[in-house]
């Protein structure tokens, strides 16, 4: 199971460890900083010390130990809104089409991307982990824009808000431009009525900013998994040259 489930107001609820670790080490280094820039202060004196204190105490007091009551509900798979575009339009004799549809406001749960985590079972990993990953010969600013860690067997990946993405897009669903064959002028007998010579494209291009394959996923079927992706397979580009015949 990839992490806990429960249904409820018809809404895909996944209680995600909170992102933790380096990031929040930074966080509390920071806000010491800022606590010690504010006691340095000329205008320090507007800050009373006892709310320094609180501040300080607040911040050497977080707990490291992470448990359920660290978990909340992130992310939703429904979309605000779904669109659609459908047009046909004719000159003469062409024909032209397209569909185009979008989705907006769902989010999608990357599943795949925490296999790219798992270095240690001799699996293919995405190009992006070998190009950007922590290394010792790196410089400083590398690992510091580094996306994934030092390659390692086992790195303990826990479900974060981390994978939780903006699956939103905009998807030329299918478009065909044709030409109707003047037949008519050929001085054919009754068995000729139609000929179209035409060319179309499915799934032509996606707009998005979700880092997967394709956002449209749903890797195991019904509303209780919905948004999950994980090695879905992505819809097909095709294009396609027909003739149409009608006798």
């Amino acid at each position: 199971m990839v992490c806990p489930l429960r249904l409820g107001w018809c809404l895909l609820i996944c209680p995600l460890w909170l992102v933790h670790g380096l990031l929040i080490c930074t966080l509390r280094l920071v806000h010491l900083w800022t606590i010690y820039l504010l006691w340095r202060s000329p205008h320090s004196q507007i800050i009373s010390t006892p709310v320094l204190i609180i501040a300080l105490l607040y911040t050497l007091g977080q707990s490291n130990i992470y448990d359920n009551n660290d978990k909340y509900i992130a992310g939703s798979p429904h979309p605000d809104f779904t669109y659609g575009i459908n047009s046909s339009l004719t000159f003469k004799d062409f024909e032209f089409s397209f569909f185009l549809y979008g989705s907006q406001g769902n989010d999608v749960y990357n599943v795949t991307e925490t296999a790219n985590y798992d270095m240690g079972m001799g699996l293919n990993l995405r190009r992006e982990v070998f190009n950007s990953h922590w290394s010792s010969t790196n410089t400083a600013e590398q690992n510091l824009m580094a996306k994934y860690p030092r390659p390692a067997a086992n790195h303990n990946i826990k479900h974060s808000d981390r994978f939780v993405e903006d699956g939103s897009y905009l998807r030329l669903k299918n478009i065909m431009l044709g030409y109707n064959l003047p037949v008519k002028k050929w001085n054919v007998k009754n068995w000729l009525s139609a000929i179209k010579v035409y060319v179309s494209a499915q799934n032509l291009f996606t707009i998005t900013g979700y880092s997967g394959m394709d956002p449209e996923v749903n890797s195991w079927g019904g509303d209780t998994n919905a948004g999950l992706d994980y090695l879905t397979y992505p819809n097909v580009k095709t294009i396609t040259f027909g003739v149409k015949v009608q006798f």
